[in-house]
Order: structure tokens, then C-alpha cells, then sequence
């Protein structure tokens, strides 16, 4: 009787392989959860982009209507900034999330007393130590097919940062004009301030993009493969 009670005890209990696999399930719940995250503030961002962009052209047409329109903008503005910054959290917080997960499965697999010693040898991800693994190859050019070093969840937390920038200039623009009225907006000047700025905008993008030590959008693994 007590032999059977022993083993209905240790069939209730949690086993290790459970735990394994509950890791892997929460590690791929993050990941095929962190665009779908992103898609319910991007309704909220393209609205206040739609709004700002008809009070754009009400300033531009309507002259009476300049000072209130300016000053929506402002408004719509501040609400972007804050929506942009609910999509960084977001998206870090996603990613630590899944992180955490893939640290405690390569911890687990590396571990002697876990997995037989074939299966540590290549668990934790290490799967160029499998045999007859073959290194895809990357490259960096947008114009090839081939896989790049580039990381997805990056890139997620890199729009709401490029928006978040997008909306802090728009901010300081009319809140200038507000202050100093629109004397200010010169075309000439303008036109210059948009050129320039435009042109080192994309300078530094695509430096970011292609230069191999700045892993704002790379993955590192991939990079150092």
C-alpha cells in the first residue's frame, strides 16, 4: 500500500522534462507574440499620423485656422511620443522576457545531470557542434536573397525609437511656431533644414545598417558566426 502511495507521489510530481518543455513554450509564446503586441499600438500611430497629416494641410490652406491647427498638431505630437515610447517598452519587454527563457534552456541543456552527455554537447543552441552542420551564409546586401545578421526584435523595438524621434521634432517645430509664430518658417530655410537634415538622417541610418560593430538592428550571435 505504502509502495503505491510512493508511486502515485512521484507521478504527481512535476518532472524535469516538464519543465524543459514548459521553458520552451513560454520562450516561443514571447517570440510568435512579439509582432502581434507591436500591430495594437501601430492602429493608434498611423491615427495620430492620418491627423497630423490633415492638420498639415488645414494650416497650409487656411490661414484663419493656423493657430488652432498648430496647436492640435502639437497635441497629437505628444500623444505620438507616448504611444512611441508604450511600443519600446513593448517590444523590450518582450524580448527580455524571451531572453530569460533562452538563458534558463541553455543553462538547463548544458547541464550533465539534465541531458546525457551526446545531447549537452549540442544543446543551449550550440548547433554548429552538430555534426554535418553547415554555416548558412549571410550577407548584408538588400539587392540578395540570402539571410542577414539582422534581429527581428530589434528592429520591432527600432521603429517605435525612429517614430519616437519623428514625433519629438514634430513636437519642438510647433511648439516654436507657437511661441514665435509662423515668421519663423522661412521656405528658403526650410527647404534646407529638410534637405540637410533628410541626408544625415539617412547617412546614419545606413551606417547603423551596414557597419558590423553597431548592433542597434544586428544580432550578435549572427554576427559573430
Amino acid at each position: 500500500m505504502s509502495e503505491e502511495r510512493n508511486s502515485n507521489d512521484v507521478e504527481d510530481k512535476i518532472s524535469i522534462k516538464e519543465i524543459h518543455e514548459t521553458f520552451w513554450r513560454c520562450r516561443d509564446f514571447e517570440l510568435s507574440h512579439l509582432w502581434q503586441r507591436s500591430i495594437f499600438l501601430s492602429a493608434f500611430l498611423i491615427l495620430c499620423f492620418t491627423g497630423y497629416g490633415s492638420l498639415l494641410i488645414t494650416m497650409l490652406e487656411k490661414a484663419s485656422l493656423f493657430a488652432y491647427a498648430n496647436l492640435l498638431a502639437f497635441s497629437i505630437g505628444v500623444i505620438g511620443i507616448i504611444f512611441s515610447c508604450l511600443w519600446i517598452m513593448m517590444g523590450k519587454g518582450s524580448k527580455a522576457w524571451y531572453e530569460r527563457y533562452e538563458n534558463a534552456i541553455c543553462a538547463f541543456e548544458r547541464k550533465s545531470q539534465y541531458m546525457t552527455p551526446k545531447a549537452s554537447h549540442i544543446g543551449g543552441f550550440h548547433y554548429q557542434n552538430i555534426q554535418g552542420y553547415e554555416l548558412p551564409q549571410i550577407q548584408k546586401s538588400f539587392f540578395k536573397g540570402n539571410g542577414g545578421a539582422y534581429s527581428p526584435s530589434k528592429i520591432n523595438i527600432a521603429i517605435g525609437q525612429i517614430t519616437l524621434c519623428l514625433w519629438s521634432i514634430i513636437v519642438l517645430f510647433h511648439g516654436a511656431v507657437a511661441i514665435w509664430g509662423k515668421d519663423i518658417i522661412s521656405l528658403k530655410a526650410f527647404t534646407y533644414i529638410i534637405l540637410i537634415g533628410g541626408s544625415i538622417v539617412i547617412l546614419l541610418f545606413f551606417c547603423a545598417v551596414f557597419y558590423r560593430k553597431i548592433y542597434w538592428l544586428h544580432s550578435k550571435t549572427l554576427n559573430n558566426e
